[in-house]
C-alpha cells in the first residue's frame, strides 16, 4: 500500500481553518507562530476567482488520493541525496531511517506538476508535518497548505493548519490559519503557545513546478 494515507489528514483538518496573517519570501513563506494573529487579505482584484480555482483543483486532487490513488506516484529523498527515488510501496525501503522526506504526487495528463504533497519523516512520533502544493498546467503555484502535528511536554497536543493563495505572479494574496489543542479541544490557543516546539520545522515552498524539479531531480 503507498504512504498517502496521511495525506487525508490535511483534508480533514481545513475544518479548523481561521482566517489569519502572514508575510511571503521569494522561495518560502516565514510562518512565525506569534505573527499569527495578523490579517493577511490583500482584496485583490479577482480574489474570488482565485481562491475558487485553487479549492477547485484541490477537490480534483483530493478525489484522486480518495478514488484512484493508482494515479499517485511515491517518491522518496535520502538524507544523503536531494534526488527523488520512486518506489512502488514505501515499506520496499530496506533502511527507513536513512529516508529524509517521501513524496506523493498526482500529474497532469501531460505530464506536468499539479500536486505535491511532502512528508518529513521524522525520527519520533512526537511531530509530524505535511506540506501540500497546488499548481496549475503552466507550473505555477495557486494554493500551498501546511498541516503540523506536534506534543508538547505531553501536556498539549497541536495540529496547526495554514493555507496560503497565490495569484499569477507567486504572491500570497490570502491566508487561512487554525490551531487546537486535541487534548483540550474547548480551549482557544494562542498560536505563540507553538513557537518554541521542534515540530515546527522549517520547509520551503516551491512557488513553481521547475524550481522543485530543479530543487529534486528524478533518478
Amino acid at each position: 500500500m503507498k504512504r498517502i494515507a496521511i495525506f487525508a489528514a490535511s483534508v480533514m483538518l481545513a475544518a479548523v481553518f481561521a482566517s489569519c496573517g502572514k508575510e511571503t519570501g521569494k522561495y518560502g513563506i516565514n510562518d512565525k507562530a506569534s505573527d499569527e494573529v495578523k490579517v493577511f487579505d490583500k482584496k485583490v482584484e479577482g480574489e474570488a476567482d482565485l481562491i475558487d480555482k485553487a479549492e477547485a483543483l484541490q477537490s480534483k486532487v483530493d478525489d484522486i488520493f480518495m478514488k484512484n490513488n493508482v494515479y499517485v506516484e511515491l517518491y522518496v529523498e535520502m538524507k544523503d541525496d536531494n534526488s527523488l527515488i520512486k518506489v512502488d510501496n514505501f515499506d520496499d525501503i530496506k533502511d527507513k531511517s536513512k529516508v529524509a522526506k517521501t513524496y506523493n504526487i498526482v500529474r497532469y495528463e501531460n505530464g506536468a506538476l499539479m500536486n505535491l504533497t511532502e512528508m518529513p519523516n521524522p525520527a519520533g512520533r512526537e511531530f509530524e508535518n505535511i506540506y501540500n502544493s497546488l499548481y496549475d498546467e503552466q507550473g505555477n503555484i495557486v494554493k500551498f497548505q501546511r498541516v503540523s502535528r506536534f506534543t508538547i511536554e505531553q501536556v498539549s497536543q497541536f495540529i496547526e493548519t495554514s493555507a496560503y493563495y497565490f495569484d499569477k505572479n507567486h504572491e500570497a494574496v490570502k491566508k487561512d490559519y487554525g490551531i487546537i489543542d486535541l487534548l483540550n479541544m474547548d480551549r482557544v490557543v494562542n498560536p505563540g503557545e507553538a513557537e518554541s516546539s521542534p515540530g515546527r520545522i522549517q520547509y520551503d515552498v516551491f512557488l513553481t513546478a521547475k524550481d522543485f524539479n530543479e530543487a529534486h531531480p528524478l533518478k
